[in-house]
């Protein structure tokens, strides 16, 4: 159990993204992949605020505290301990309906000062119910918590510190400067350029009606930016130190650390890992995104966009969303015809879009300020899957949720898959527009490094930081991140990122995310419905912290490393048809492959043909064991396959989205590489020399070889079945044997052996 400030921790049941009558669809694709659940069947102009009873709770802890000297009460405990963390629940829900009313004016000083009460009264009761458990577990009534607290986290439990009065005066501030930063930064900049005043808002306009040109647009909306950052900047400076107090009573020196570990639970993931993922998306995804980006721009604008509303796409996309799953369905169906939202512009609404959860009454709320066309179709999908996984949400005794890195994959990989039935909305521009979506993701992974790196380099400033300082930094790292297309002397953008005001240190969950929702789309290509049945049981998972960890129980890879970003990177190169020669993409120097190691040419050869993808980009790691998994793999890859629809997954230790699973398939219709039985497969086990050898054999369809194998020492070692195969792949020149005379038929074949081999074996076709 994470030692979470509550106001963090309630921030965090608002995912951010960058009146309705329910539904007809008659297609309806069946789905059942989540437990059913409550929810109230009042609408959101029926949910009333009213302030959280604090005395009457702390009242209700008082009497379970007497409770606590008789092991005899343990039931009665048990009940009470669940009834309060409804309360908690409750207090919860009226804090962020409060966010939502104050949200949607945010000039309503009231409404603001309302919200920081809400506030302060959530985090006491969850800090009550926390101090409570902490007492019961000092206490003979230690049996209440055997069914709510997993015996490995009692320790935590235990040891949990209390609120102090100094940090819920710091969430106080906290509050009120949230609430000064969304009033300046709703408002309409100006500047006064040759003796007029322009104001942000007409800009666009006045440019389509030949008042200005682009140049003098550009001039005048970056002397707008000006006026906006030197107002709205100083309000991050005061949040910035005041966060930094607040770790300090948390006892971290540091509140980059205290984010990733206490806010965002991200696991083993550090600040510090978090630096080395931004430099891989530098180096590999960058690359793929500017030549993406350039693309779509050489492709010109839709060009019969639809103009859809915020609310027009919000209702539009239910049938498709039938389409897809039953319950997706649902949860969107339940959302309009119980009026669970507000999309669409208002002059005192802030800025964004987010979607929240009124846990009370087991309904979210999703809200945007989005007002129309391309942006709004895919704000109302992406927040529609945040939608979907709170209303299947089981509900958490403690109120703790996912991790945001895993909610943001629940939006971003609806929106991937989504593109799908992109031909219902955009008709001849349906192709330009999945790649702007494509491009919109990959943007998410690039500014969610860049403003990682803005946000570690504004939290350990040493000195007084200033605008200047923020401004030069966005500048140089928007340049480094292909943002800007030439240096810049300052960038002003980053006042316009709330996230880094409101939720320091959320950013870096789009790249995350986007990293671990492409995975969704690259199985669409070739299994549509496969991924997303995959993405559907990514989403039913129970609350998990590790987004690696969650992959893997949805029986998927990810990693969380350049090897990943890597891969990713040379995927979708392949999948867009971008240039194939994308540097540094493909530009490999492994740290372990020497200039005169025997297998070197034989390692790039399969390297530049992507034929044996390595794990790290900088690491072949030529002695490791091949396994038959790598095997048909590269197999697969050199028979010019990139997609192969698997007609049934009948191995259990293969199934969707797992590595290698198109190529085990493949191998195995095809009758090259069989498996042990009709369910195992055995992919991460080694092969030997003669395997391979077999394997070779069969895939090249060529006549027995009347070669011997005499002339080997241990000719006898080779097995009776592998025989033929093997005088053939020395025939062929594919196994030469060592310069003593032995072959090792049954020895496990190395990586950098497997690499020679292929080779080899390409010789022999060119022949």
């Amino acid at each position: 159990m994470k030692r979470r400030l509550i106001s963090l921790l309630l921030a965090l049941t608002l995912l951010f993204s960058i009146s309705a009558a329910a539904l007809a669809v008659d297609d309806i694709r069946e789905t059942d992949f989540f437990e059913d659940r409550e929810h109230t069947d009042l609408s959101f102009s029926d949910l009333e605020y009213k302030p959280f009873d604090l005395e009457a709770f702390n009242a209700k802890c008082d009497e379970v505290r007497k409770l606590l000297e008789d092991a005899k009460n343990a039931d009665e405990v048990t009940k009470q301990v669940l009834s309060l963390s409804e309360d908690v629940r409750m207090a919860s829900t009226l804090y962020n309906l409060i966010y939502v009313k104050a949200g949607q004016d945010v000039n309503n000083d009231e409404l603001s000062q309302t919200q920081e009460d809400a506030s302060v009264l959530a985090t006491k009761a969850y800090d009550g119910l926390l101090v409570l458990i902490k007492e019961i577990i000092a206490s003979p009534c230690l049996p209440a918590l055997d069914d709510l607290i997993p015996e490995d986290e009692l320790e935590d439990y235990a040891n949990y510190t209390p609120v102090t009065e100094e940090q819920l005066e710091m969430e106080r501030e906290e509050n009120t400067l949230v609430s000064k930063y969304r009033k300046l930064s709703n408002r309409n900049y100006s500047a006064t350029y040759n003796k007029k005043t322009w104001h942000e808002s007409e800009l666009v306009d006045a440019y389509y009606a030949g008042k200005i040109n682009y140049n003098q647009y550009r001039k005048i909306y970056e002397l707008c930016a000006i006026a906006r950052a030197n107002s709205v900047g100083p309000v991050y400076m005061e949040l910035m130190n005041l966060h930094k107090k607040q770790a300090a009573t948390y006892e971290y020196d540091d509140y980059a650390v205290f984010a990733y570990e206490q806010i965002y639970v991200r696991g083993e993931f550090t600040p510090s890992d978090s630096e080395e993922f931004s430099n891989s998306i530098q180096e590999y995804l960058v690359p793929v995104y500017k030549a993406l980006d350039e693309y779509c721009q050489d492709q010109g604008q839709l060009k019969n966009p639809p103009t859809y509303t915020s609310e027009e796409a919000l209702k539009l996309i239910g049938t498709n969303m039938a389409k897809l799953s039953s319950e997706l369905y649902e949860s969107h169906n339940y959302m309009l015809t119980h009026n669970m939202y507000d999309v669409g512009p208002g002059r005192s609404k802030t800025q964004g879009a987010y979607t929240t959860y009124f846990s009370a009454y087991g309904a979210p709320f999703l809200f945007s300020e989005e007002d129309s066309g391309f942006s709004a179709l895919s704000t109302m999908i992406h927040e529609s899957g945040h939608y979907n996984n709170f209303y299947w949400q089981a509900p958490i005794w403690t109120g703790e949720s996912k991790s945001t890195d895993i909610s943001e994959v629940h939006s971003q990989g609806l929106e991937l898959l989504f593109t799908h039935w992109y031909n219902d909305y955009y008709k001849w521009d349906a192709e330009k527009a999945k790649n702007l979506v494509i491009d919109n993701i990959l943007y998410a992974i690039v500014t969610g490094a860049a403003i990682d790196e803005l946000e570690r380099f504004a939290y350990s400033f040493e000195g007084e930081l200033t605008v200047t300082d923020m401004n030069e930094k966005w500048a140089e790292i928007c340049y480094r991140y292909g943002l800007y297309d030439s240096p810049q002397e300052e960038g002003y953008e980053w006042v316009n990122v709330n996230h880094i005001f409101e939720v320091p240190f959320y950013y870096i969950s789009y790249a995350i995310s986007a990293a671990g929702a492409f995975p969704f789309w690259i199985e669409s290509a070739y299994d549509y419905f496969g991924a997303v049945d995959d993405y559907l049981r990514f989403v039913s998972l129970e609350r998990l912290y590790d987004i690696e960890e969650s992959f893997t129980d949805a029986g998927m890879d990810f990693k969380l490393d350049r090897g990943h970003i890597w891969d990713l990177s040379k995927r979708l190169v392949k999948m867009l048809k971008l240039d194939s020669g994308l540097s540094p993409v493909h530009d490999i120097v492994y740290t372990d492959v020497g200039e005169e190691d025997w297998f070197k040419a034989a390692v790039d050869r399969v390297t530049e043909l992507d034929l044996m993808p390595p794990a790290d980009p900088e690491a072949f790691m030529p002695n490791e064991r091949a396994t038959r998994g790598l095997v048909a793999d590269a197999l697969f890859r050199l028979n010019g396959d990139v997609f192969y629809e698997v007609p049934e997954y009948t191995f259990k230790d293969v199934q969707h989205g797992q590595k290698y699973a198109q190529a085990i398939y493949w191998a195995q219709e095809n009758e090259i590489v069989k498996g042990y039985t009709s369910t195992v497969f055995g992919a991460d086990n080694a092969v030997t020399r003669e395997q391979t050898a077999t394997i070779l054999y069969r895939i090249s369809g060529e006549k027995a070889s009347e070669a011997s194998l005499e002339r080997f020492k241990d000719a006898e070692r080779v097995s009776a079945y592998a025989r033929e195969a093997m005088a053939w792949a020395v025939e062929k020149g594919i196994f030469n044997g060592t310069e003593e005379g032995y072959l090792f038929p049954r020895n496990y074949i190395t990586r950098a052996q497997l690499a020679q081999v292929m080779s080899n074996y390409m010789d022999m076709k060119a022949a």
